[in-house]
């Protein structure tokens, strides 16, 4: 017998112990201590240490003499393998049998799966869809489990932070592998898929659609403004957007309905309003030109002129930088010196009468740009806009120069008493030519405009009962408040706002006009538990939502300005650049990040991307 041989064989009876399987006969010793011998080698090789020389561990040595009990991360390892009636067996469901691992244990069960019975079983079995995909948990969002509800609320909120920030939809590819990368432990990360494609299809059919519908659903219920302007570009697209102006619970909100309106509009309109903002500018335009065809002096081209001269010289770059940086503004490139625009700037600089030209529209311009500021406030503002057009006539009719700068030039001689003469015929064509356009123009006989101050509390003492009536005639179908005894009711409620004690602010015009209506509505009085205001308030938002001007739309062209850009100029009308106006003027700012999707969008964002591929 070898030595290893000798070796097992003293580790098999180095306690005194015999073997398990003990022969009953002389005659079959030999051959049972050589089973166990194998079966000791076998386990010598797996292990590679040497029973004498092991510290000694257990009391017994040997597979045989040790039952191996059932590990639960062995079903971890094999999910079709689970423990049976006891701890010694182990169940196998792909065979549908009970085995024995009490032998060896693990090495038991993949004996059994490495076998060809096991496999031949499996086969069929890797072949047909499992159930799960049918089974939906009883904590699930929509038919989704709750984990695929956070993954796709993560894509969502994504692709609406991208929109809120005019980040273009090419970086949504780089975020699916970054998430992956920085959040390896979170399975939110793991399972985000949104790529351009997707965050594209999320934005088109799944975030844009709801809003739409939420605007549509407030629409049907409150009395709205529909604003419309069209863009003054050249190209083949012209842009039409259309906008709504909606009284939502306290404030008067704006969002963008679509893009390029393609169908006529059904039903009589009920009040057409012109853009008070565009006459003023225009005011200003006819003014200056014939100011221009008297005097010979155009304020743009000087200014543009002066813009170019910079060109010629690094050191008057450089003291333009300083001048803008310090008035926080930028300035262009420009052209060199040898074109037309510097000789012209050097006659106008040179012309003493440049400075009294300068002088005036200093003096002059200031009472167009304040009522136009007042024009492009997002507040609701119409109930001033009839009293700040009359007093923007009384102004310019009023409007005079001190002849001091003209006295000063004469006397010195710089400029001669013909033309003083010249100028003063500019200035009073200038000024005659600005009200002529301005009362032709303005809404000044606009009825519904001076029955709109009524709505102001500074102003309630001052108005009637009538101003709320004169609405309740023009919108027969918005208000219905015809009959003689709702019209009395109209009249407490009137007498009654203007009885109130309105605490008001320091600076007045800080007051919130929208607000105050907005909580008017929620008042009740105290005997019958009703509204106390609740037609008064409904006259008021209908007041409210009426445009005082076209800001709204022209805030729109900003915006598309900022989104269609040079690098990201393939966004349809009709399409992604719809979508993304509409997200945008949702009013999630300032914390996009706050609002949080409902179940709806969640599953629209599911089939976002099949659904826009079907439709285009």
């Amino acid at each position: 017998m070898s030595g290893k041989r000798q070796l097992s064989i003293l580790s098999c009876f180095q306690n005194n112990q015999l073997p398990k399987k003990v022969a009953r006969s002389e005659d079959t010793v030999e051959e049972a201590v050589e089973e166990t011998v194998e079966e000791v080698e076998e386990a010598v090789e797996e292990t590679g240490e040497n029973p004498l020389e092991t510290e000694k561990r257990r009391g017994l040595c040997g597979a045989a003499t040790y039952r191996c009990s059932f590990k639960k991360e062995w079903s971890t390892r094999w999910p079709f393998i689970t423990m049976g009636t006891t701890s010694s067996f182990y169940w196998c469901s792909v065979c549908r049998q009970e085995n024995s691992c009490a032998h060896q244990g693990v090495r038991d069960i993949s004996r059994h799966v490495e076998g060809k019975g096991h496999r031949a079983k499996e086969q069929p079995l890797n072949s047909v869809s499992s159930i799960a995909q049918f089974y939906v948990p009883e904590t699930s969002v929509g038919g989704m489990s709750v984990q695929e509800a956070k993954t796709r609320r993560a894509e969502v909120k994504v692709a609406v932070a991208m929109v809120q920030h005019n980040v273009p939809f090419a970086v949504a590819d780089h975020f699916s592998p970054l998430y992956k990368e920085c959040f390896r432990d979170s399975p939110t990360a793991q399972g985000f898929k949104s790529a351009s494609t997707k965050t594209t299809c999320i934005i088109n059919e799944a975030v844009a659609p709801h809003f739409k519908k939420e605007l549509v659903m407030k629409m049907r219920e409150n009395p709205f403004t529909l604003v419309t302007d069209g863009s003054n570009d050249t190209g083949l697209a012209k842009m039409n957007p259309l906008t709504v102006r909606i009284f939502d619970t306290y404030k008067v909100v704006h969002r963008c309905q679509k893009f390029n309106l393609s169908q006529n509009v059904e039903g009589k309109w009920q009040y057409l309003h012109p853009c008070p903002c565009h006459i003023i500018h225009n005011t200003a335009k006819h003014a200056g030109q014939r100011f221009m065809e008297i005097s010979g002096f155009d304020p743009e081209d000087l200014t543009v002129d002066v813009g170019y001269w910079f060109k010629g010289s690094t050191n008057r770059k450089g003291y333009l930088a300083e001048f803008c940086e310090f008035h926080e503004s930028d300035y262009f490139k420009s052209l060199n010196e040898k074109q037309p625009r510097f000789r012209r700037l050097v006659d106008a600089i040179s012309n003493p009468l440049t400075e009294v030209y300068l002088l005036f529209y200093q003096a002059t311009l200031p009472v167009f740009t304040i009522l136009n500021l007042l024009l492009q406030r997002e507040r609701s503002s119409i109930f001033q806009l009839h009293g700040e057009m009359t007093k923007f006539i009384k102004k310019l009719c009023a409007r005079f120069m001190k002849p001091a700068t003209l006295n000063r030039l004469l006397e010195a001689g710089d400029i001669t008493p013909q033309e003083v003469q010249l100028f003063q015929q500019a200035a009073l064509a200038f000024l005659v030519r600005a009200v002529e356009y301005g009362i032709n123009k303005l809404p000044l006989k606009e009825a519904l405009l001076r029955h709109t101050r009524f709505v102001d509390v500074q102003q309630r003492t001052e108005c009637g009962v009538e101003d709320a009536l004169y609405f309740i005639d023009r919108f027969q179908e918005l208000l219905p408040f015809h009959g003689l005894e709702e019209q009395d009711k109209v009249c407490e409620e009137f007498l009654e706002c203007q009885l109130m004690d309105i605490p008001m602010p320091q600076d007045p015009t800080t007051f919130n006009v929208e607000e105050f209506w907005g909580s008017m509505s929620s008042i009740k009085c105290k005997v019958t538990g009703l509204c106390q205001f609740g037609r008064l308030t409904k006259i008021a938002q209908l007041v409210l939502v009426l445009p005082h001007s076209n800001a709204d739309a022209e805030r729109v062209f900003s915006m598309v300005g900022l989104n269609k850009t040079k690098t990201r100029n393939s966004l349809a009308l009709d399409g992604t650049l719809s979508s993304i106006m509409t997200v945008k003027m949702a009013g999630l700012e300032p914390n996009c990040f706050r609002w949080e999707p409902p179940t709806p969008v969640l599953k629209a964002s599911k089939t976002a991307t099949n659904t826009y591929n079907k439709k285009h």
